[in-house]
């Protein structure tokens, strides 16, 4: 492992933390996203965003171009902390690179992470299988594909030096995902929750199965009580269903104390 750690932003970091959560965002994000988290999640956790080259402070750096390198920069992270346990938490695309670090620490030989706590794409198989259609999805027009997936901010795309400063990390993330390849290996002695909204409700008809396979202990699929893709409001809300998973709060007193939120502007 490289002895930077430029990749490891702790948004949140205490001397009697007992875990650690490390964050991988969507394509094109960086750490910034998580830094609401910081107030939200329960205590008792360490908060570690990932922060990959191209974006934000590391604006001036190239994107990585394989899921190994990208891999490498969360195993930094995972080196990093100060607690024993720890978990990852994968949004989007994110879910992928948390499935696969994953992997890379049980080949490792290093300490398993508690549990992959991911929001819906799809699962790793599907996703290899489906790399015949990669090619469209490559030359379909960026702007059109980032509003039809929905996890960048509509403001970033309506500004277009925003945007150009952004747009080498979005290609090279979605390039990560287009070209990934999938290789069947035991499932992993970890388990997965599954965060969904309303919109994601379609899609788990089709592909939970595919992500309960991959973990030995099973999937836990669970629903968060907002009408977007939590967006808003309902991106701090989930932080509040995450730390419930993370540390075992009991799933019914968080909901019963939830108001519906609504996502999105």
């Amino acid at each position: 492992m490289r002895a930077t750690l430029e990749s490891a932003v702790w948004w949140r970091r205490t001397p009697d933390a007992e875990t650690t959560l490390v964050c991988i965002g969507h394509a094109g994000a960086g750490a910034a996203p998580f830094y609401s988290w910081r107030d939200t999640l329960v205590d008792g956790v360490d908060l570690c965003a990932i922060r990959l080259p191209g974006r934000e402070t590391r604006l001036a750096s190239p994107p990585l171009d394989s899921m190994a390198a990208v891999v490498g920069e969360v195993l930094d992270a995972v080196a990093a902390r100060a607690t024993r346990r720890y978990a990852f938490f994968g949004h989007c695309s994110g879910a992928i690179i948390a499935f696969e670090t994953a992997r890379a620490v049980r080949r490792l030989g290093l300490a398993p992470p508690d549990r992959l706590l991911l929001t819906p794409h799809p699962a790793p198989v599907t996703l290899s299988a489906a790399r015949a259609e990669a090619e469209g999805r490559l030359q379909e027009e960026l702007r059109a594909r980032l509003v039809r997936l929905g996890a960048t901010d509509t403001a970033v795309l309506a500004n277009p030096e925003l945007f150009a400063l952004v747009r080498p990390a979005l290609e090279a993330d979605l390039r990560l995902v287009d070209e990934y390849e999938y290789c069947r290996e035991a499932p992993l002695e970890v388990p997965i929750t599954l965060f969904v909204g309303a919109r994601e409700r379609e899609y788990l008809s089709v592909d939970a199965d595919q992500w309960a396979v991959e973990a030995a202990p099973g999937l836990e699929v669970v629903e968060v009580p907002t009408s977007h893709v939590f967006a808003g409001a309902a991106w701090t809300e989930l932080a509040r269903f995450v730390g419930a998973a993370l540390c075992g709060t009991r799933r019914a007193e968080l909901t019963n104390s939830s108001e519906p939120v609504r996502g999105g502007p």
